[in-house]
């Protein structure tokens, strides 16, 4: 039997007799166990959340352990007082978030349902309909200032704004069409309009459905014209079906905040006589704009009134440990501030300004 040079555990070698393995295995878990626990010490132990470590490892942290956090990617160590969030830089600030575009408004005249404002997240998407990448985690350098500028819902016929935030950029989504226009391109695309007998096309997601989906198409049968909807952040719009005008795609949910929210629907599509189409996660019905910052798709008109309904506006939502700070915000955002936990999380929601951290 062998022994490691670390904690001198000792272990089973292959010239060791196949009897006495049995042994030797025991050997190897008494002296893990006597020996302060080592083993928690040289792994890095995996939880889902803060929580679950906290349970796990209430009253017998020691100096230098490590956990690693399913929730929010963050790999932690015990200081000898207080969980803290292992980084690179020791100073910067690690956050979370979900970046939302402006939602494309829905087609005037039986038009289309508006797409989706473009969803990127470092949280991963929490339902079927996603299937987008992951995006790294922010990183905030002390002392420095990052912009953050809030993407507004499109009206009168047109697509969303983006939404910047530091580096990243979320897409505005397509309006939705207007005849004789097919839907727009945009983050998610916009639902067909539905013109009579002319076969009309959804709008193409931008980035091949990195951040979005594509439009539905319109369903071409004379007077009746139902439209397609618009794509959503986690779904196609549907295609307009005899009679029925087609849903907006589904959008994402996130627990960034604490609780699941789903964000990011597209517009259901209009129609003249036919039954108009549904939406979800923040996308308007038909006849009604797009939800505030869910970046969700305005919905199409029903009959020939040529109001066009806006799609909602975007959101920018991160999250990082409350020990890291508050930061200092400009003037120019609208936000606000919850805690959850360990973590602090701001929702900022309309205007555009900076935010930083101090040294």
């Amino acid at each position: 039997m062998g022994t490691t040079s670390n904690y001198s555990w000792p272990y089973p070698e292959s010239t060791d007799p196949v009897a006495d393995g049995a042994v030797d295995i025991q050997a190897l878990a008494d002296a893990a166990d006597t020996t302060g626990r080592a083993i928690q010490l040289a792994t890095v132990q995996v939880f889902a959340d803060a929580t679950a470590r906290n349970t796990a490892l209430s009253g017998i942290e020691i100096e230098g352990m490590f956990a690693f956090l399913q929730d929010t990617d963050a790999l932690t160590y015990w200081d000898g007082s207080a969980w803290q969030e292992f980084s690179a830089g020791a100073d910067d600030v690690i956050a979370q978030y979900v970046a939302i575009g402006g939602g494309g408004s829905g087609g005037s005249n039986y038009g289309g349902g508006g797409g989706a404002g473009g969803y990127i997240s470092s949280v991963g998407t929490e339902n079927s309909g996603g299937g987008r990448s992951t995006m790294p985690r922010a990183t905030f350098v002390r002392g420095q200032s990052y912009t953050i500028t809030i993407g507004a819902g499109g009206a009168s016929n047109a697509d969303g704004s983006p939404t910047d935030f530091a580096s990243f950029r979320a897409l505005g989504g397509g309006r939705g069409g207007v005849s004789p226009s097919d839907g727009r391109d945009g983050a998610s695309g916009g639902g067909a309009p539905g013109e009579g007998s002319s076969s009309r096309f959804g709008g193409s997601a931008i980035g091949g459905g990195f951040q979005g989906y594509y439009g539905g198409n319109n369903y071409p049968q004379g007077g009746v014209a139902p439209a397609g909807g618009g794509g959503g952040a986690g779904g196609a719009g549907d295609n307009a079906s005899s009679g029925q005008a087609g849903d907006g795609g589904v959008g994402v949910d996130s627990s960034i905040t604490g609780s699941s929210v789903g964000r990011g629907g597209g517009g259901a599509g209009g129609r003249y006589s036919a039954a108009a189409g549904t939406a979800t996660d923040g996308g308007g019905l038909a006849n009604n704009p797009g939800t505030a910052n869910t970046g969700g798709g305005g919905g199409g008109t029903i009959g020939t009134s040529g109001t066009s309904y806006s799609g909602g506006s975007g959101v920018v939502i991160i999250r990082f440990l409350t020990s890291d700070g508050s930061p200092t915000i400009g003037a120019g955002l609208t936000s606000s501030s919850s805690t959850d936990g360990d973590y602090t999380v701001i929702q900022f929601t309309a205007g555009s300004d900076t935010i930083s951290w101090s040294v």
